[in-house]
C-alpha cells in the first residue's frame, strides 16, 4: 500500500463543509505563514477535486462522548454522522462506532481532528498519540503526538489534525487508535459551552471530528 501521510498542527478545527468561511479566517492566522500556505493548499486540493468530479462518497463524524484512552491504545468511538452521501463508505455507529468501511475501492482524503484535555486533577506533562489502522493493523508513519506541559491547567484544551490519503480496496476498515501517556491522564473531550446572559447556548464542541471523501479508484 503506497500511503502519504500530511500532520498539520492546526489550533482549530478543519472540516470540508467549512471551507468557503476558512478564507475569512485566515487573517486571524496571520502570524503563522507556514501554516496559512498548508490551509491554502488544503483548500484548493479540495476544489480542484470537486470541479473534476472525482468525489464519489463523504462522510462527516463526531464523537460527543469524551474518551481517555489507555496507555495501550484505545479506539476512538465516533456516535453521530452529520452528514453522509455516497455510497462508497459505510459507517453505522449502531454497529461498529470505530471502523469507517469502505463499500467500494478508492482513495479516501481522511482528517481526524480531536479536541484533548487532561483528566481532572492531573497537572503534569500529558501527551496524546493517534494514528490510523486499517484492517486491523497499524499503519505505518500515521501518528501524531500533541502534549500539554507541566502546571498547565487542567482544563486547558488544544486540538490536533492528522490527515491521510489513502488508497483502499472494498471491505477495508479505516479505525483511529489513541494513547494516553500516562495511561488515562489525557484524552478527548466533548464540551457543552455555557450560557452566557440571554444568548443561545454555542453547539457543543464534539471530542473530535472525522471528515472523509472518497474518490472513483
Amino acid at each position: 500500500m503506497s500511503v502519504l501521510t500530511l500532520v498539520i498542527p492546526i489550533g482549530a478545527i478543519l472540516g470540508f463543509q467549512s471551507l468557503g468561511s476558512l478564507t475569512a479566517k485566515i487573517e486571524t492566522l496571520a502570524s503563522d505563514v507556514q501554516q496559512i500556505d498548508q490551509l491554502d493548499t488544503i483548500k484548493e486540493r479540495l476544489i480542484r477535486l470537486e470541479q473534476g468530479g472525482q468525489i464519489i462518497s463523504h462522510l462527516q463524524l463526531s464523537a460527543t462522548q469524551s474518551l481517555y484512552p489507555t496507555a495501550r491504545g484505545s479506539f476512538l468511538m465516533m456516535d453521530t454522522v452529520d452528514s453522509q452521501d455516497g455510497d462508497a463508505m459505510e459507517f453505522d455507529p449502531r454497529r461498529d462506532p470505530t471502523a469507517i468501511r469502505m463499500a467500494k475501492d478508492g482513495t479516501v482524503f481522511l482528517v481526524v481532528v480531536p479536541q484533548y484535555r487532561r483528566a481532572e486533577g492531573f497537572n503534569g506533562e500529558a501527551c496524546l498519540l493517534v494514528w490510523l489502522s486499517i484492517g486491523g493493523e497499524d499503519l505505518a508513519n500515521s501518528s501524531i503526538k500533541s502534549c500539554l506541559g507541566e502546571g498547565d491547567p487542567w482544563r486547558d484544551t488544544n486540538t490536533a489534525t492528522l490527515q491521510a490519503v489513502l488508497p483502499l480496496k472494498k471491505g477495508d476498515t479505516i479505525q483511529v487508535k489513541m494513547r494516553s501517556d500516562p495511561n488515562k491522564s489525557i484524552g478527548a473531550v466533548a464540551i457543552t459551552p455555557h450560557v452566557v446572559d440571554d444568548l443561545p447556548r454555542p453547539p457543543l464542541v464534539p471530542a473530535a471530528i472525522i471528515s472523509a471523501i472518497a474518490l472513483g479508484a
